[in-house]
């Protein structure tokens, strides 16, 4: 054989042209397996390809290809030495008919073509000599034992698994050596650095007889680094290889780990030690994995410095992608971050079409540099949450809820209509005393029932403070009144301190409707519990995220709904209609009625649209009383008449409109159009102490919860619950018959 070469044939791909040399880019096609004689002509060669490829040449001959052949087969080396190891003529871009003629005289040292073609599941057994019918499809694998008349090919050589190739670029070095690093530990293989200077980086493996290397070379004024030089093959043994992979580095980990970063899902560190034995095979330290997480972490959600550098460019972009949108940014005497103030112009713009009740709310942040997240959120009709406002600051101080109620005085109007719910606050009670003057104020039921059972131990009898919270007239809030008297005279004078006008429904001088809590604000500090450790950009694209995708969901439920009111609503006014009917209505005047039934008497007016029941003047729809009036007013159209005395807020048309405009994200840094006066913008992290120990990231669970979720004593003798193993009846039952025992 030794006047044959076995060539692999690449039809799919493209010669690049570098500073040096000429490199083959393979594109992913299958490589064609060749049997020609030594001294073949170009013309020969040219039919061969053509037939193997099964390409119609129409009767005339290429001028040109375009192919890589790397020579594979086991072939005699000449007596001058010369080493076969590329096909003669392809180094250009173009090969055309004038460089035709015969190969033997070729000078094979001077050939500088880099191979990187990658050939698999090719059998020598069958292939094919010079104009054979063959399958093309068939491709070439050198790791295969079989081979062409006494081959000596090695038994245990393998790729490396990179998915490398001789011209591939990197951003930086850095990047390369993560994904090298990544592919040794995953492949289990160990390489050493030969090289490794600014612009060189230069690997080979362990072993020595090992021909397996990486050369990249950095391009002139950027940070990009080239490979040049790379043999994907391994031939050594695993006698390198230990249990603690030198290669599986803090960076290697986060770039495995980084894609279960995303979303605001995150890994503790034992589940990360985990992954990476099950995944990877090694082992690895406690304190590797959590900086791998911190890496990981930053890669996806970027740092936290990065986060304030961009801050003021970020509030830019808000604008452009959400037109009417509300931003502000707030910065120290020394120039430090300070306040953010977010609100997208879909909020504002549906805010308009909700009940003017604002839930007011702070929650702390977990992230490096602290830092509390301040929310303003209403509840839609179908008791949804509807936010109005972020905003991040310091802490929480007269300062910084004055700042936020300034801002949120630019888009809500300070109305006698609106009221604002809170957890009792100092600085937001001051604020709002000196911000929204004609707001009224009132306070969270549950928080300030939380914190009579804690400091007057009354649990047992807690429910007659919320009975008296959620009473609509002031008789009926009397008589519970009466019994917190009865039973601890110090509770009673406690909630007379707050004030009833605070807390209570029946004496709150606006109209609060059935929101006597701030969950919903509570519900949007868990909503948000993973993000609350992110950068400040990072948080802000995922309250982006979130609420685009709500506002979608919502937008569509109701978008071929045929009813006027929206369905809990609807619900409401049905169950309403079915008691009304049953009462007696007599008309006193043309707008006033009695209404008689259930034990008790009712007076309705439907020109102020009132009740003595006081439902109908605080919910805004009517109650079984009204619908009595409205049914003897209107007779047999009274069902389509009652829609005129419900609010426009519980209406479909409105519910439609809060939720009318969509919500943008901002898109990626390197997508960014800025001004000038931005591009050289950075905004420093605030100035923080950061105080000794690790960070508190659980909330302290209030007393409610501490309450419902007390754990039982569960015996272990009897396995039942309610008492312990020292109390239990067969424990004793037990020590008896072990007393009679020793005594017989």
């Amino acid at each position: 054989m030794g006047d044959k070469i076995l060539l692999a044939v690449d039809l799919h791909g493209e010669w690049i042209e570098t500073d040096e040399r000429y490199s083959w880019k393979s594109k992913g096609g299958l490589t064609v397996p060749i049997l020609v004689r030594r001294d073949i002509t170009y013309d020969e060669f040219v039919d061969i390809v053509i037939t193997r490829s099964d390409v119609d040449k129409d009767g005339r001959r290429w001028p040109i290809l375009r192919v890589n052949v790397v020579e594979i087969g086991p072939i005699e080396v000449p007596e001058s030495g010369e080493a076969i190891g590329v096909f003669p003529g392809l180094a250009s871009n173009t090969i055309g008919q004038e460089e035709a003629g015969n190969f033997s005289g070729f000078d094979y040292n001077t050939a500088r073509v880099e191979a990187t073609s990658e050939f698999s599941d090719f059998d020598y057994n069958t292939a094919g000599v010079e104009g054979a019918e063959e399958d093309t499809n068939s491709s070439i694998n050198l790791s295969s034992t079989q081979g062409v008349e006494g081959s000596t090919q090695c038994s245990h050589s393998r790729e490396d698994g990179t998915g490398f190739f001789s011209g591939l670029t990197f951003k930086k070095k850095q990047e390369l050596k993560i994904l090298l690093n990544l592919a040794d530990v995953k492949n289990n293989f160990s390489f050493e650095q030969v090289k490794n200077t600014k612009k060189i980086y230069n690997v080979k493996c362990v072993d020595k007889n090992c021909k397996w290397r990486l050369r990249a070379m950095k391009f002139e004024g950027t940070d990009r680094f080239r490979i040049t030089t790379y043999h994907n093959m391994h031939i050594c043994g695993v006698q390198h290889l230990t249990s603690h992979h030198r290669h599986a580095t803090a960076e290697v980990v986060a770039k495995h780990i980084e894609n279960k970063f995303i979303e605001g899902n995150s890994l503790s560190t034992r589940e990360i030690k985990e992954t990476i034995r099950v995944e990877l095979g090694c082992k690895i330290s406690y304190w590797k994995c959590l900086e791998g997480s911190y890496i990981a972490k930053s890669l996806t959600r970027g740092t936290p410095e990065h986060g304030y550098e961009v801050i003021d460019k970020y509030r830019h972009m808000i604008h452009v992608t959400n037109e009417g949108s509300k931003t502000d940014l707030k910065v120290d005497s020394s120039g430090r971050f300070l306040y953010f103030f977010v609100s997208y112009g879909a909020w504002i713009n549906g805010f308009a079409y909700t009940r003017k009740v604002l839930a007011v709310d702070g929650t702390h942040l977990f992230g490096k540099y602290g830092g509390v997240l301040l929310s303003a959120v209403a509840l839609d009709t179908e008791n949804h949450i509807f936010p109005l406002a972020f905003c991040v600051v310091n802490s929480e101080g007269d300062a910084s809820y004055q700042y936020f109620f300034e801002q949120l005085l630019e888009i809500v109007p300070n109305t006698n209509e609106l009221c604002i719910i809170s957890d009792r606050h100092p600085s937001i009670k001051k604020a709002v005393s000196k911000i929204y003057t004609e707001a009224h104020y009132g306070a969270c039921m549950r928080h300030l029932g939380e914190s009579i059972r804690k400091n007057f131990h009354c649990g047992d009898w807690m429910h007659h403070f919320y009975d008296a919270a959620k009473a609509y007239r002031r008789d009926e809030f009397n008589d519970h009144f009466q019994q917190i008297k009865d039973l601890d005279m110090s509770v009673a004078k406690y909630l007379e301190d707050v004030g009833f006008h605070r807390w209570s429904r029946a004496h709150f001088p606006g109209n609060r409707y059935d929101v006597m809590t701030t969950n919903i604000a509570e519900s949007i500090n868990s909503m948000f519990l993973a993000e609350r450790e992110f950068p400040i950009t990072a948080l802000f694209n995922s309250i982006n995220r979130r609420f685009a995708q709500k506002f979608h969901e919502r937008r569509m439920v109701l978008a071929n709904t045929s009813t006027i009111c929206v369905p809990s609503v609807e619900r409401k006014i049905r169950e309403n209609v079915t008691i009304g009917n049953t009462l007696l209505a007599h008309q006193i005047s043309f707008h006033t009625f009695s209404i008689i039934g259930h034990g008790s008497v009712a007076m309705v007016d439907l020109n102020n649209r009132t009740c003595s029941c006081r439902e109908f003047d605080l919910d805004k729809i009517p109650c079984p009383h009204a619908i009595a009036a409205i049914r003897t007013q209107f007779g047999d159209d009274y069902g389509l008449r009652v829609y005129d005395f419900v609010s426009p807020y519980y209406s479909v048309w409105s519910y439609k409109h809060a939720y009318e405009k969509s919500i943008h994200p901002v898109l990626s840094e390197e997508f960014w159009e800025l001004p000038p006066e931005l591009l050289e913008s950075k905004i420093p992290c605030p100035y923080v102490v950061r105080k000794p120990g690790r960070k508190k990231r659980k909330r302290a669970p209030s007393v409610l919860e501490r309450g419902s979720k007390k754990k039982k004593n569960k015996c272990s003798i009897c396995k039942r619950v309610g008492h312990k193993r020292t109390t239990c009846s067969l424990r004793e039952r037990q020590n008896e018959g072990t007393s009679s025992s020793v005594a017989s």
